[in-house]
């Protein structure tokens, strides 16, 4: 099982402070399941649920982590503005 380096449950990100940002992440996650997103940035499935449900606001680590492992643009990620994808490895 993975480390679970979101277990605090502190929040960088101000409540409504980026609009569609559940959406985008939602976006990203693979044909295999939420099991395997959250997995692979190093979460818990209910903590992802409870993002998604709109129950706790992604963490500014878990926003580095999902750009590092997928190579997703930061910026589009947390505005809905540019590319959803960057080209190369950002991290």
């Amino acid at each position: 099982m993975p480390s679970n380096r979101f277990a605090s449950g502190k929040t960088d990100f101000p409540r409504g402070g980026f609009p569609g940002i559940v959406e985008r992440i939602s976006g990203l996650i693979p044909r295999r399941g939420q099991t395997a997103f959250a997995a692979e940035i190093g979460m818990s499935p209910q903590q992802l649920n409870n993002i998604l449900k709109g129950r706790k606001n992604p963490t500014l680590e878990m926003i580095v982590s999902i750009v590092c492992t997928y190579g997703a643009n930061g910026h589009w990620l947390l505005t809905g503005h540019g590319e959803k994808y960057v080209l190369g490895r950002p991290c």
